[in-house]
């Protein structure tokens, strides 16, 4: 915590020191310490008091002010001083935690005169203070008792001011002090303070009178020994990193970061029981911050108003001196101390803290409380927690072990079990079976679902699942490319440009030309062409007369005996007919063709040629040679090539088969859902990637229910999960196997054992203190009798801060928490790191100056507190020096806190985060939305009518009500109408809670 000091670090310190001193010192007129004025309604002014009743009041009893002041005018008078009085004694007592109630014996006086720094102001200073303690008698506060609670002392304010304005060291005032015998009176004793000043001061050429007063009033001073502090502890200061930090020295917060940047925090379910020690309930953002200051970090707590952190502190301080640290816990208001207090009361552990934010008890009261502590700690029993916390620490094993199962991602699906139930709770089950198994689940990782979901939703939004039920004449195309899709396009658009049509026409010209039926489908529209063609070659080789009557002839005559035997016996040809046949067809041939085998196997050809012929025309038509055939051939097998495309890209082999008005149908169904054309390509891919992972049935069952997208993809979500949560069961013997209630009972177990646990806890902590203590007090056992010495005395008790210089260590084991206002701190601790942690509490309304000789004490710093609350204010200063306790003056100045200073400085911040304190959300949401963005975990209420209403007021004061004026005259209402019009227009909005 601490660093070796360098000069660096030591001027730059320094110079933030001198700064912090003159934000602390108030040496102007205001100080009431060095210019004390009489006034009206804040002083009250006994030095022409009953001799014999002030004498009384001096020596300790309790004395009535009627007795002080008899006379009934002037004690009516003294009554209303001394009510303005206690008021504001009251508020300084309950707000900051310190007395402000004195009697002043004796004025100082000094003429205004110049300095080397300037003029110093007339002086008018009380010499001797004493704590008042001013109660009202009666309801009326007809009467008070005053009774003065503590020794007399120096005004410690004019003893810094006459160093500061005069130069004047005076020696042997507590001499004067220590000497005074018993009766002697606070004006006695002023006077010879004085004549020691007196003389001080005339040796430096400057005269000071004395004015025999006694004077109730409220005087303030708890600063000046934080003044003291900074002046003297230069080498603590600088050796703080936190406190160089904020003076600005780099190098210490570098350092603060590198410390923070290597802790963990442990988790609620790591610790072991016995290290723990939480005393009130602690939720999960509670825990953290615990466990990052008990872990000894410098911490900012914040803590929205309630969300817990008065709880949060009350367990840090406890864990705090159950592992011996000392904690030094700082607060300005009395209230945020008593929260603290009073969490730590409910479970018996206010013995762990001194309570010295008020400063109520005398030294001997002090003394004799820590002295009782001493005695205590021979009495707190053991604690056996050995089989509770066996029995803890298995039952939250058993809930760990499901919990890790539940909430395990498992690989490669990077889900949990947990997730899986959550989200088949949360997905409605259509009835579509489908499940995975082995290697098809394990193929359906995370990465692969997430994939899935998006080509699913595409293929469904792309109206993939025509597709999948052939609702779409391209549901079999081929179609994986955009060049595939120009290929078709450019099939189809000639097509349709008229090879189709060219096609029928030019068939229908030759049809009329050879008088042959027309061919049922275009396929048969080959089989003419063909034999067009056949016949066309046969004319062109031996002239058309070879389709004439000779042909079977021919036939015979060319062909050997078996060939003429079937001929026979309708067709006998001679030697010599057969010669002549030979001899003519050898002249008709125009290819020069001789032999007779030759001759015999084109005529057969002719003759083959012609039967097919009369089986498509009929008998009575004869072959002959047509006009245009190879034009409409031409056209033929462009139009087969590009049908052929189609078919294939479309994977339609159904395409070229039926007559020709029946293929023209389809290639009008395939224009007509052209759009599915170009979304093929993209769709074959979301196929192809489907049907790898096996995915045909389920997107059947789905195609077949024509589901939207979203349910398509719940749809295999909810198979996918049913699929996992098996496997999980599979996997994990624990999830196999659960049984709830058996898991039920085991709750139950760590239910019963961890709030037996929390109720032991402030017995253990009792018990470790104790353990502490007596140790503390074997070790250094002069501390102990110092203790005790004390205790026994009747007067003139150790100052606090002495008793604290020579019996710390007992000290803070017997309280091992020291609970004060940073107003208190430098009044009763001596400059020393005494405390292993010091906490602040609603930081946001302490200054940093303020706070810095606290800071000082401690190794380690935790603030809490909440920048969106109250900012510091100088509202007590003000009212102080006021004469009536009222400052209407406007504190509109933008004062810095030590919580914001430190958020530059403190790396770790741990905010409070779950909202207790509203019964129903809806009176939080504002502020959680507005203020806080929604960081808040909040809680909705019972009740259904809003917990906030509107009420409307006229928002005018009935005259004499609350300080308002009396009614004024009809002559004076008109000059308030506008008035009363402007309220009705804005009225005041109260809320009701």
């Amino acid at each position: 915590m601490t660093a070796q000091v360098d000069t660096r670090r030591l001027t730059v310190v320094a110079n933030k020191v001198g700064e912090w001193r003159k934000r602390l010192i108030d040496l102007s007129h205001r100080n009431t310490l060095l210019y004390f004025r009489d006034t009206k309604t804040a002083t009250l002014d006994l030095s022409q008091a009953d001799a014999e009743a002030l004498a009384a009041l001096e020596s300790g009893a309790k004395v009535r002010l009627r007795a002080l002041v008899p006379d009934e005018e002037l004690h009516r008078d003294a009554c209303q001083r001394a009510r303005n009085l206690s008021r504001k004694i009251r508020i300084f007592d309950e707000e900051q935690g310190i007395d402000v109630g004195r009697v002043a014996f004796g004025l100082v006086r000094a003429s205004a005169r110049r300095n080397g720094q300037g003029s110093v102001p007339a002086l008018r200073a009380p010499l001797l203070l004493r704590p008042l303690v001013l109660t009202s008698r009666t309801a009326a506060d007809s009467d008070f008792t005053l009774a003065l609670t503590d020794e007399a002392e120096l005004n410690p304010v004019l003893i810094h001011a006459l160093d500061e304005h005069y130069g004047l060291e005076v020696e042997g005032l507590e001499d004067v002090l220590e000497s005074a015998a018993d009766g002697t009176t606070g004006v006695e004793l002023a006077e010879r303070l004085h004549a020691r000043l007196a003389d001080a001061a005339a040796a430096h050429g400057i005269e000071f009178t004395f004015e025999r007063a006694v004077v109730v009033g409220t005087f303030n001073y708890v600063k000046l020994p934080m003044v003291e502090d900074l002046a003297n502890a230069t080498e603590l200061l600088t050796s703080h990193d936190l406190v160089a930090a904020l003076a600005g020295f780099e190098p210490a917060k570098q350092a603060l970061i590198a410390d923070a940047g290597e802790f963990h925090t442990p988790g609620v379910d790591e610790l072991d029981p016995a290290d723990e020690y939480l005393v009130q309930d602690a939720d999960s953002s509670q825990h953290r911050a615990i466990m990052t200051a008990l872990g000894g970090q410098h911490l900012l707590v914040e803590g929205p108003p309630g969300t817990g952190k008065s709880q949060t502190i009350a367990n840090i301080i406890a864990g705090a001196a159950a592992t011996g640290k000392k904690v030094l816990f700082v607060a300005e208001k009395r209230a945020a101390i008593e929260a603290v207090l009073n969490r730590l009361a409910d479970v018996g552990l206010d013995g762990l803290v001194f309570d010295l934010h008020q400063q109520n008890a005398s030294k001997r009261e002090i003394a004799q409380q820590l002295a009782q502590s001493l005695d205590r700690v021979a009495k707190e029993p053991p604690v056996d927690t050995e089989e509770l916390h066996e029995r803890l620490v298995a039952s939250r094993q058993r809930l760990l072990d499901h919990s890790r199962e539940l909430h395990l991602r498992r690989d490669p699906w990077n889900i949990s079990a947990y997730e899986v139930r959550s989200e088949l709770l949360d997905t409605p089950d259509n009835g579509v079976p489908g499940v995975f198994r082995g290697a098809r689940l394990q193929a359906l990782n995370a990465a692969t679902v997430r994939e899935v979901e998006r080509r699913l939703k595409d293929f469904v939004e792309l109206d993939g699942l025509r597709i999948l039920r052939g609702d779409t004449p391209w549901a079999n195309a081929d179609v994986r490319t955009e060049d595939d899709v120009r290929k078709i396009l450019v099939e189809l658009d000639q097509l349709a440009d008229g090879t189709l049509r060219r096609g029928q026409d030019g068939m229908h010209r030759l049809l009329r030309q050879t008088g042959l039926a027309a061919p049922q489908d275009i396929e048969s529209w080959e089989h003419v062409l063909r034999l067009l063609d056949d016949v066309s070659k046969s004319v062109e080789a031996f002239g058309p007369e070879i389709f004439g009557a000779h042909l079977d002839a021919f036939h015979c005559a060319t062909g050997d005996r078996k060939v003429r035997d079937r001929y026979a016996p309708h067709l006998t040809l001679s030697w010599k007919q057969r010669r002549a046949l030979v001899k003519q067809l050898r002249s008709m041939s125009r290819h020069g063709l001789v032999k007779r085998p030759a001759l015999h196997s084109a005529v057969t050809q002719v003759l083959e040629q012609r039967g097919r012929w009369h089986r498509l025309g009929g008998q009575h038509t004869v072959p002959a040679q047509v006009v245009g055939l190879d034009e409409v051939m031409r056209d033929y097998q462009t139009l087969r090539t590009q049908l052929a495309a189609v078919a294939a890209s479309a994977r339609r082999p159904d395409l070229t088969p039926g007559p020709a008005h029946e293929v023209e149908h389809k290639l009008d169904e395939l224009r007509g859902d052209g759009q599915m054309l170009f979304r093929m390509p993209a769709l074959n891919a979301h196929l192809q990637f489907f049907r790898q992972l096996a995915l045909d049935d389920l997107l059947a069952q789905i195609a077949q229910r024509n589901m939207t997208a979203e349910q398509a993809w719940q749809t295999f979500r909810r198979a996918w999960l049913k699929s996992l949560d098996d496997e999980f069961k599979i996997q994990s013997r624990e999830l196999g196997q659960f049984v709830p209630d058996r898991q039920d009972r085991a709750a139950d177990d760590f239910r019963v054992a961890d709030t037996r646990h929390r109720a032991q806890a402030a017995r253990r902590v009792r018990r470790q203190v104790a353990r502490m203590a007596r140790q503390a007090g074997d070790a250094y056992p002069e501390q102990a009798r110092v203790l005790r010495q004390q205790a026994s005395r009747k007067s003139r008790h150790m100052p606090t801060r002495k008793l604290v210089q020579q019996a710390s260590d007992v000290l803070l084991s017997l309280r091992p928490c020291w609970a004060m206002s940073p107003l208190v701190v430098s009044r009763m601790l001596p400059a020393e790191r005494l405390f292993d942690l010091v906490v602040f509490d609603e930081a946001s309304q302490i200054q940093p100056h303020d706070a810095i000789t606290a800071i000082m004490r401690g190794e380690q710093l935790v603030v809490a507190g909440d920048e969106k609350q109250l900012p510091p204010s100088t509202y007590f200063e003000r009212i102080l020096a006021s004469e009536d306790g009222d400052d209407d003056e406007d504190d509109l100045g933008d004062y810095e806190s030590i919580l914001t200073a430190l958020r530059s400085v403190i790396p770790t911040t741990q905010m409070l985060r779950w909202h207790y304190r509203s019964a129903d959300e809806r009176l939080i949401s504002f502020s959680n939305r507005e203020i806080y963005r929604d960081a808040l975990v909040t809680f909705p209420g019972p009740a259904k009518d809003n917990p906030v209403t509107l009420e409307l007021v006229n928002g005018e004061a009935s005259p004499g009500q609350d300080g308002s004026a009396p009614a004024d005259g009809p002559g004076r209402r008109a000059d308030h109408e506008p008035r009363a019009d402007a309220a009705s227009r804005k009225p005041r909005c109260d809320h009701t809670w």
